[in-house]
């Protein structure tokens, strides 16, 4: 998770491509380089997130896989004359936030109503019925 300092906006940063470049290459010695990109983003991109995503638990579970894939060399292709590396970052998490929404979607099929349930919604109680036309008086 990002730390508690204030987090800019992705919008906002200014792109350090040696800094890039070197984060996203496979030698594992470029660590600092990293870390020097996670702190540069790790704020803007779990606000994005938590954004797009109104979830601070969904945002969170996001957050770990874009990172773990950025570490995988998600971005090791990215390229200045190719355009922004922010623009980059947005188009990444965008695809992962709908990703994510798809995947959740497809474990949540609803389930067919029983017998009872539809018992239960075809019988009205005219209490009910008086109180929600009261209601929309």
């Amino acid at each position: 998770m990002p730390t508690n300092e204030p987090a800019s906006r992705l919008s906002r940063i200014e792109t350090m491509w040696t800094v890039v470049r070197q984060a996203c290459a496979a030698d594992p010695d470029q660590t600092p380089a990293r870390e020097q990109l996670y702190e540069r983003y790790a704020g803007a991109v779990h606000r994005y997130l938590l954004g797009a995503l109104r979830d601070e638990h969904a945002a969170d579970e996001v957050f770990q896989e874009f990172w773990v894939r950025f570490l995988r060399g998600y971005f090791r292709n990215a390229d200045p004359h190719k355009g922004r590396f922010r623009s980059l970052l947005k188009s990444a998490l965008f695809r992962q936030v709908l990703t994510y929404r798809q995947q959740r979607a497809g474990k949540q099929h609803p389930r067919p109503l029983g017998v009872d349930d539809a018992a239960q919604l075809a019988v009205a109680e005219p209490e009910d019925d008086r109180a929600f036309t009261e209601g929309l008086r």
